[in-house]
Formats: structure tokens, sequence, C-alpha cells
């Protein structure tokens, strides 16, 4: 340990995680499917899988950022540049996903919102 004034950046304490292994091997198979469905032309498939990826990674998502405020600014800029790429074409189903997602990624955070009293510090005082 640094005996001068000056913040440390990273002590030596740390360990690395083993838990983004099974995680990372879990994609690598998944990617690895998602190239076989779509290099043997079976392109429901391979749509069905995607859609199954893109759901297990919405809800990892969801619980991540449900313990980590700080990374929910992520989920809500990939929600903005999501709703204006034009394969959402109908402007109901455009609609639908945009306030789904919102409050998929943003109501597991009201609680912690309303801990911090971060709104009873705010008003139209005069």
């Amino acid at each position: 340990m640094s005996t001068s004034s000056e913040p440390v950046l990273f002590s030596g304490s740390f360990r690395p995680r083993v838990a983004a292994r099974p995680i990372s091997a879990a994609f690598a198979t998944a990617a690895a499917l998602l190239l076989l469905a779509a290099l043997y032309d079976h392109a429901a498939s391979a749509l069905i899988l995607c859609a199954a990826i893109s759901a297990v990674l919405i809800i990892y998502g969801v619980a991540y950022t449900a313990h980590h405020h700080q990374w929910l600014v992520f989920p809500l800029a990939l929600i903005g540049l999501v709703v204006q790429i034009s394969f959402l074409g109908d402007q109901t189903l455009r609609a639908g996903f945009h306030y789904l997602a919102l409050a998929l990624f943003c109501l597991p955070a009201l609680p912690a919102v309303r801990r911090s009293r971060v709104l009873h510090t705010g008003g139209f005082r005069m």
C-alpha cells in the first residue's frame, strides 16, 4: 500500500471474476449456432435463434441495470437507437416496443430514486 496522499486506483486485492467464463461460453455457443443456421439457409431458425438470444440478453440487462444503476444510460440510449431504426415500420409496433422497453429498464430503478429523495430537492419556487 502506498503511504502517499495520492488516491490509489487499483488495489492489490483484485480478484478476477470467474462468472464471466460460463457467460462467454454461452455467447460463443449461441453465435456458433446462429452462424450454422445462417450458413445452411435456415432463415426461420436463424430468426428464432436471434429472438431467443435477444430475449436472454434483455432479461440479463434488466437484472444487471436493476443492481447497477450507473449503467442505466446504456440501455436507454440503445432503446432510442433501436426505435429510430426502420425495421420497426409500423408506428404502433414502434411505440409499443419503445414504452415497454423503457418500463422494463426504468421501473426497477424507481425504488432507488425514492430512497435517494432526489425528487424532493427540486421545485418551481419563486
